[in-house]
């Protein structure tokens, strides 16, 4: 259910308290050097089981490897399918993969993989990059196109899907340059050009430089039509220009790469280092875009990092604000590169909108060192569902896949995430994960209004939120005013406005339980009240058809107190998911 609560410009910093109730399915480790995770996409069913399946690069040792969906989910059967590895183990083969469709013809899924440091002369010193094409049937290398002299082509591969009509998908390229002189090029290759091998001169595509800037272009996402023109078109990250600033360039990828938009970060806070757009979050029809600014802080001294969401409308309309939302781990966090990584995911709350990840692979504590984290959150209420965290020396979160399908029966997508630096030592092995982020646990936000007792009542819960579930679900809220009534309103949506002198943390229109006591100890006023009702049982009795598996629910507690000024008194807010 999407909020209906006016977005405009909000600002998040832990603003929902982190749960930890995500199950780690499986996962699956690299070695040595590998770099296992660099890219992540998924493979589809590549084997007769019911599991989708993953392609994994892993540059470092120049190959690929399909690993089994059925193994990370339950560790059984063999991890690895197939693998396919370039002629040099140190070019970058894997650095980069994009699901292409069907180019060569029999009906499966193909690849593009890039290898950023390929040599058509391997015993010469000129690097020029390449792509490959990886027929998805027989798992062979069947095609390469190679770069000019002294660029890095295949460092980022993204499909555009057909942009020419002829039934093939077009694959947009980063290609910069080996040194501080030539220009950085994005290219869209046409798909009919995989064929044998080929230099790029050789190869049907078109390019694009901007004024010659070897800043331009680091990044590449596509997926979206921000035109409405029926075509995908292509956002540019390029974080390093503009003094570190960062700008995000919106073109159409038909070869005419015609601007949409654009969007210039703040100093020194390399926006567009990562970047995803597949989701409308606000519901005005058009395209949102998920931006990392991993070079962000609040003194530019260190990488805290942070992630924007910015409106596509606005963008194209070149219309204030821009931002609908800013995301940071906190204060007092430093050199963690929160956004180094971010990624639009299909639904994962079953709420019927779809999420977004944000990666912080330097994140610490103080116990262990460069764990990495992820932060998942709503794309219906832009408010953090879920945090998952690395082991020490991981580095989770710098690479993001998302949703991949629900293996478990919760009814909701289980998501990957990946460490290609993991292990100790600088050894880069790498380690890629599979979580569920169900069951769904309460957690609290907004704030309590003092009572005039001087304490402030509190949101807590006992058990999860279930539609089947023979277990009580115990909304409560303690600190209250003894042997007062009261009761507990809810909605489908967040809100932060004054009220009564406190803070309405639940958006009209709203629901109420029945009238509760607080009980407590008697004798004189004092805050030992506890109001507690069974949201279970209201779910089951079919009171409310808006209580349904999936829905999202933001409650907060009213009750008596007759020495304040307005008679009333007000806890912060719980919010919580109905599992099956």
């Amino acid at each position: 259910m999407r909020s209906t609560t006016p977005l405009g410009v909000l600002a998040f910093a832990c603003a929902v308290a982190p749960v930890s109730a995500q199950t780690l399915m499986g996962s699956q480790a690299g070695v040595a050097s590998q770099n296992f995770g660099a890219a992540v996409v998924s493979a589809g069913f590549q084997d007769a089981d019911t599991y989708a399946d993953l392609l994994v690069g892993s540059p470092g040792l120049g190959r690929v490897e399909c690993i089994s969906g059925r193994f990370l989910a339950t560790g059984a059967g063999a991890n690895v399918l197939w693998t396919i590895t370039s002629s040099s183990s140190s070019a970058g083969f894997g650095s980069s993969i994009a699901a292409v469709g069907d180019l060569t013809g029999d009906g499966v899924t193909d690849f593009v993989v890039g290898e950023p440091l390929y040599k058509f002369n391997p015993f010469g010193s000129v690097t020029n990059g390449a792509v490959h094409l990886v027929n998805g049937a027989s798992h062979t290398l069947v095609a390469t196109i190679y770069g000019s002299s002294n660029t890095r082509l295949g460092g980022v591969v993204v499909s555009v899907n057909d942009q020419n009509g002829d039934g093939e998908h077009e694959v947009a390229v980063t290609a910069l340059p080996t040194n501080t002189v030539d220009a950085s090029q994005i290219h869209i290759i046409s798909g009919a050009a995989f064929s044998g091998t080929k230099s790029l001169a050789n190869a049907s595509h078109t390019s694009l430089n901007s004024n010659g800037a070897n800043e331009f272009g680091e990044t590449l996402a596509s997926g979206f039509d921000l035109n409405g023109d029926g075509k995908r078109d292509l956002a540019i990250g390029s974080p390093r220009m503009f003094g570190e600033s960062g700008l995000l360039s919106v073109v159409s990828a038909d070869g005419q790469y015609t601007t949409l938009a654009a969007y210039t970060g703040a100093s020194q806070t390399k926006t567009a280092a990562s970047i995803s757009a597949t989701h409308d979050y606000n519901g005005d029809g058009v395209v949102d875009f998920v931006v990392g600014a991993p070079g962000w802080s609040t003194n530019h001294a260190v990488e805290d990092g942070r992630a924007l969401v910015l409106s596509g409308a606005n963008l194209r309309t070149f219309s204030l604000p821009f931002e609908l939302a800013t995301f940071s781990i906190g204060t007092g966090s430093t050199h963690n590169r929160f956004g180094a990584a971010v990624r639009a995911s299909a639904d994962l709350n079953r709420d019927g909108v779809g999420d977004f990840l944000i990666g912080a692979p330097e994140y610490s504590t103080f116990t262990s060192a460069k764990r990495g984290q992820v932060a998942i959150y709503s794309g219906a209420t832009l408010t953090k569902l879920a945090t998952v965290f690395g082991a020490s020396n991981e580095r989770l979160g710098a690479v993001l896949l998302g949703a991949l399908q629900d293996v478990n029966g919760d009814l909701a997508p289980e998501f990957v995430v990946a460490g290609p630096a993991a292990c100790s030592g600088g050894l880069s092995c790498g380690v890629v994960k599979l979580y569920s982020l169900a069951p769904f646990p309460a957690s609290t936000y907004c704030g309590g209004k003092v009572n005039s007792q001087g304490c402030t009542p509190a949101m807590g819960s006992s058990g999860f939120a279930s539609a089947s579930s023979t277990a009580p679900f115990d909304v409560s809220c303690s600190n209250a005013l003894n042997l007062v009534n009261g009761l507990f309103f809810y909605s489908h949506a967040p809100q932060a406005t004054p009220f009564q002198g406190g803070t309405k943390c639940v958006a009209s229109p709203f629901r109420r339980t029945p009238l509760l006591g607080s009980g407590g100890i008697a004798g004189g006023v004092n805050c030992s009240g506890v109001l507690s009702y069974d949201f279970n049982a209201r779910i089951q009795s079919g009171v409310d058809s808006s209580l349904v598996v999936s829905a999202e629910i933001f409650v907060q507690c009213w009750s008596r107190d007759s020495a304040s000024a307005s008679g009333t008194s007000l806890s912060n807010g719980l919010r919580f998911f109905i599992n099956p």
